[in-house]
């Protein structure tokens, strides 16, 4: 939009018309997806008066809101994730619900972000999502033995190819509840093989800045930055995006020394598209739900680890025993569809009365949680990012020729 003279305008955001020239000039100046902070807009001097090719957003009395202020703003529009391209910035969401001491190198905690680590030995930590800090929070909880260790989290390609060529800035939250983490780094990582066939372990040598493997760089140069037991703001700008046949980007934050007997929380991250961080962009935890569900499904109800005995949740069905081996069949239909067909499925889990699993019941109520192994004739038959068919084969038990109800939970995985 091309201006002659000083051209100001109030657009007050409660006012639906001015709401709706508000989002026609946002899409005006941001439509061929060009770094959001980076345009040739007119800006305000240091007195609050608008120079000459300016135009005041809204003014609300006590704060001034111009077009080169749009960082200060929360703007939700159809390029949102570019706006904010972190999911599950504060580990809220976390369907796995691991809660027992299990720190296992390059494995899904919160959901959408890898838990990496050094010392294959160290296994005495947890990875979960703090509900007084609202925050992914890193236990270490070994006092002997030490590690570095850190979290990643991949962009899928569709998402990450729209920042090849520009601009990416990164913030967040970082705090320990104690000295023995004085530093973090951060990094944006590229990939530049496959899309969305990355490989999830990027460390090849760990060090304070660690090797990693083929296909994956470094976009900017980590640094040590200070780490205190207050929650603390680490903002990197103006990174270059300049890999070549980009693919995925990722976002990882790590301890470049070796750790122990400590817990890191890390809330708020953020990555936009541009030259400067924008205001932390929050989702709501609907939203953030039914993204995280096209990465990974469970039966489980929220809270509970997959693999616990319970029937909350489970999948019903129904057979028969005539005292011969039977078969049941079950069409399970995904909440959300998948980002792909899941990979290792099925992750079923067989649930029936007390004894073998082939024992029915003809009472819901009587069915008890002893996780039971699948008969070897069960199958997963035709499983897509939509869904499965299953068939259960039921060996015949005692007493014959009556119904039974069984119930199954599955997990299905389609992760980066």
């Amino acid at each position: 939009m091309a201006f002659s003279g000083a051209k100001t305008r109030v657009w007050d955001r409660n006012t639906p018309d001015d709401g709706i020239l508000f989002n026609v000039e946002f899409d005006n100046i941001y439509s061929d997806l060009n770094d959001l902070n980076d345009r040739s807009l007119p800006g305000y001097d240091d007195t609050g008066t608008p120079s000459d090719f300016d135009i005041l957003l809204f003014d609300t009395g006590s704060s001034k809101y111009k077009r080169s202020d749009l960082r200060d703003v929360e703007i939700l529009t159809s390029r949102e994730l570019l706006r904010q391209s972190i999911l599950n910035p504060n580990g809220l969401i976390n369907q796995r619900a691991k809660v027992s001491p299990n720190f296992v190198d390059d494995t899904y905690y919160v959901d959408f972000w890898n838990l990496l680590k050094e010392n294959a030995a160290l296994t005495n930590g947890i990875v979960k999502h703090s509900v007084s800090d609202d925050a992914i929070q890193i236990s270490v909880i070994d006092a002997v033995l030490t590690t570095r260790f850190g979290i990643i989290e991949f962009l899928e390609s569709e998402l990450s190819v729209q920042y090849g060529t520009k601009k990416a800035s990164i913030s967040f939250l970082v705090k320990a509840n104690n000295v023995n983490i004085p530093n973090i780094r951060a990094a944006v990582l590229a990939w530049n093989s496959t899309p969305d066939t990355l490989t999830s372990d990027v460390v090849l040598v760990w060090a304070d800045t660690p090797s990693l493997v083929p296909n994956w760089t470094f976009e900017n140069t980590p640094s040590n930055i200070s780490v205190s037991t207050g929650f603390t703001p680490v903002v990197i700008e103006d990174i270059n995006i300049d890999t070549a046949n980009l693919a995925n980007l990722a976002l990882f934050i790590w301890v470049p020394d070796q750790v122990n007997d400590t817990v890191l929380s890390i809330k708020e991250c953020q990555m936009n598209i541009g030259t400067k961080v924008l205001k932390f962009g929050k989702r709501t935890k609907s939203i953030e739900q039914l993204m995280a569900r096209r990465w990974y499904q469970t039966t489980y109800k929220e809270g509970v680890e997959a693999g616990t005995p319970t029937l909350e949740g489970a999948v019903l069905f129904t057979t028969h025993d005539g005292g011969v081996t039977s078969f049941a069949y079950r069409d399970t239909r995904f909440t959300e569809s998948m980002r792909i067909t899941p990979s290792g499925f099925p992750a079923i889990r067989l649930f029936g009365l007390a004894g073998t699993q082939d024992t029915v019941s003809n009472d819901l109520n009587t069915l008890v949680a002893n996780e039971k192994t699948i008969s070897s004739g069960s199958v997963i038959g035709q499983p897509t990012e939509k869904g499965f068919l299953s068939e259960f084969s039921i060996a015949p038990a005692a007493p014959t020729g009556t119904n039974g109800i069984r119930a199954f939970h599955y997990d299905a995985d389609a992760s980066l």
